[in-house]
């Protein structure tokens, strides 16, 4: 390992994988959490789906940071502990990194530990002077941050990925953070707002489509990883935008009736059937902010792009 680089590992549950199948696929509607769509293959794919012209998010969040970024930075003070949840190819933390001065240390955490730890290698050779930790971890399970003599902790979750979380869980993670940080720490998310119902469905289907591949890449780690025995080609993506609920809904749907065994388990799925894999909530800064305020968060500032797509927003734990 590069010198200014340390792994920490959060071991992670080896049947959690395969237990949130069983049980998802036991339910009614069938459906499976989003996290288990980031293994390596999976965090590949999504980084393609970054790129592409109708997922506006990642521009639109980097122009924000390659904007603001100093005023943001300027927030979090000399020798803070700069924390990225779901840190992936690390794209959106190289620039905010260049208006940070000082930095006690960066720690990306990230689910997927080979992706987390060959994107902390190539962070430490384009920057060698910062104190990188990488840390192996579920966000949504019990973790800690390693001790340092920073003068603050800073939270980063970028992209929309708070969305994908139910309300409940939103509030759970946010707890979690809150008294991670607390007192005085910062916490600044990534939230996608509210907007034309069309430019949301172009961005959850696109044209190459590479988002019905992550989706669907899903039934191929269940095919790896637990010898799920399954007609893969008979599935298919679906992504729309439920307004009533203000959330994309992504499925894959299975074409035929057909029958999914695991080991001693057998799951039959009728024709259209489909297994829920995530939802992405849409949201608006003010009823977020209230949504904080009871947990122990203090508004600080948010910062838009001028269609008001996305937003970054930064919280103070008090």
């Amino acid at each position: 390992m590069p010198a200014r680089l340390r792994i920490v590992d959060f071991e992670l549950p080896q049947e959690s994988f395969r237990e949130a199948v069983i049980r998802g696929l036991s339910t009614h509607p069938k459906s499976i959490p989003s996290k288990f769509l980031y293994d390596e293959k999976g965090s590949e794919l999504f980084d393609m789906i970054t790129r592409q012209p109708e997922y506006y998010q990642t521009r639109t969040e980097l122009a924000l940071i390659d904007t603001y970024g100093d005023e943001i930075a300027a927030h979090f003070g000399p020798k803070a502990l700069l924390v990225e949840y779901g840190s992936g190819n690390n794209k959106k933390i190289r620039r905010l990194l260049q208006s940070c001065s000082e930095l006690e240390a960066y720690v990306p955490v990230d689910i997927s530990r080979d992706y987390l730890i060959k994107n902390a290698k190539a962070l430490v050779r384009e920057l060698p002077d910062l104190e990188v930790i990488a840390l192996s971890a579920d966000i949504l399970q019990p973790f800690s941050l390693p001790p340092t003599h920073a003068n603050k902790q800073v939270i980063y979750f970028p992209g929309s990925t708070l969305g994908n979380f139910e309300p409940a869980t939103m509030r759970r993670l946010l707890q979690s953070i809150h008294q991670m940080i607390r007192p005085k720490g910062m916490f600044l998310v990534g939230l996608d707002l509210k907007k034309d119902p069309m430019v949301l469905h172009r961005a959850y289907n696109d044209a190459l489509g590479y988002t019905a591949q992550f989706e669907l890449n899903l039934l191929t780690r269940m095919q790896r990883e637990l010898g799920a025995q399954l007609d893969r080609e008979a599935f298919f993506y679906e992504g729309f935008y439920n307004q009533s609920q203000s959330r994309v809904e992504m499925y894959v749907t299975t074409r035929s009736e057909q029958t999914i065994r695991i080991e001693e388990h057998a799951f039959t799925l009728e024709a259209g059937e489909r297994i829920h894999l995530e939802n992405s909530y849409k949201f608006e800064v003010e009823s977020f902010a209230d949504f904080a305020a009871p947990i122990g968060f203090r508004f600080v500032q948010a910062w838009q792009d001028d269609r008001k797509y996305f937003a970054l927003v930064l919280l103070e734990a008090l």
